[in-house]
């Protein structure tokens, strides 16, 4: 058999395969190559009541010589941890954030090299205090600066279990990113397929902060108002 007889036999095979190689593997990809796919971002909201209160709180203590300012300011926390104990809230929720000594210095003379003289020292005790009912904010922070702490800086508050409420703005955030889907595609003309991929973002919005440093001289209102829980997913769809 001959060179041109034998390659006769293969080549309507061989037109078969090339025609087929051509044709698209998948509808989920337009003629020029590109994804037909939809990407939307979600956002969820869930509104709670604070459970929970911090305190950050402290005592500073000035003297000529730094044994009696150290001597002064631990006496002096002393009593705010005792005081903090008769009514119930002791370690771990009461806990040291800081502590320090420092030099208090005099003005330099005009004219003068030399540094400013050591006229005192100043110790600083810091702690933080947790409380399990935010509803005792206001009391607990006029017993504080009545117990003997002259530095407030400031009260938050927050959920103490926000799983359930987070699982919650997750699912709306879903449901929005849906919504916005839909709405676009329907716009566009085309049909919204099934869901290629999720991706999570968000979090615990903060909750704004009460800031002091005067004395209080009666039981402070304070309110833990509400918290805001806030979810955000990307999810991408596929067109049909």
């Amino acid at each position: 058999m001959g060179f041109q007889q034998h390659w006769g036999r293969y080549l309507p095979l061989i037109s078969l395969a090339l025609a087929l190689a051509m044709v698209p593997s998948a509808p989920a990809w337009a003629g020029d190559g590109v994804a037909q796919v939809i990407s939307v971002t979600g956002r969820g909201e869930v509104t709670v009541t604070p459970d929970l209160a911090e305190i950050r709180t402290g005592v500073v203590s000035q003297e000529q010589s730094a044994e009696a300012a150290l001597a002064a300011n631990s006496a002096a926390v002393r009593r705010v941890i005792a005081g903090l104990a008769e009514r119930g809230i002791v370690a771990p929720d009461v806990q040291t954030q800081s502590f320090s000594v420092a030099p208090l210095y005099g003005s330099r003379q005009p004219g003068s090299v030399e540094a400013p003289p050591i006229v005192g020292f100043q110790v600083s005790n810091q702690v933080l205090v947790r409380l399990r009912e935010a509803s005792q904010a206001g009391s607990i922070l006029d017993a504080l600066v009545r117990l003997g702490a002259n530095q407030v800086g400031s009260v938050s508050f927050r959920a103490s279990d926000p799983a359930a409420a987070l699982d919650e703005a997750r699912q709306a955030a879903v449901a929005d990113a849906r919504r916005k889907a839909v709405l676009l595609t329907e716009a566009a003309g085309v049909t919204l397929g099934r869901v290629l991929a999720i991706q999570e973002g968000g979090g615990i919005t903060p909750q704004p902060l009460f800031r002091a440093e005067a004395a209080f001289a009666q039981a402070v209102p304070i309110s833990p108002g509400e918290q805001v829980l806030s979810a955000s997913v990307s999810v991408t769809f596929g067109l049909e």
